[in-house]
């Protein structure tokens, strides 16, 4: 069975600018977290879209299991306005 699936910039820039809202709200995101959330399977290319726009975007490595660690971004406070505007960039 062939793969039916077309890429949609659309689709992806959706995605994008939902994750940059989540990161902006003051959360922090997994990749199963915008897996669930957003139907994103590649957060690390989104991440680098955003940081390649000037985001101030950090990661860290969590243990979830032995031997086991997953990324999570997220956007210092410090680095936002009270209203989740960017107020620097990298």
């Amino acid at each position: 069975m062939a793969n039916d699936y077309q890429f949609n910039p659309e689709e992806f820039a959706s995605q994008k600018k939902q994750i940059r809202n989540h990161l902006l709200s003051g959360k922090h995101i997994t990749q199963l977290d915008a897996l669930k959330l957003y139907g994103c399977l590649r957060l690390s290319a989104v991440i680098y879209d955003l940081r390649a726009e000037g985001w101030p975007i950090v990661m860290e490595k969590l243990q979830v299991a032995p031997r086991k660690r997953v990324g999570d971004y997220y956007i210092k406070p410090e680095d936002l306005t009270p209203d989740g505007v960017q107020m620097k960039a990298m």
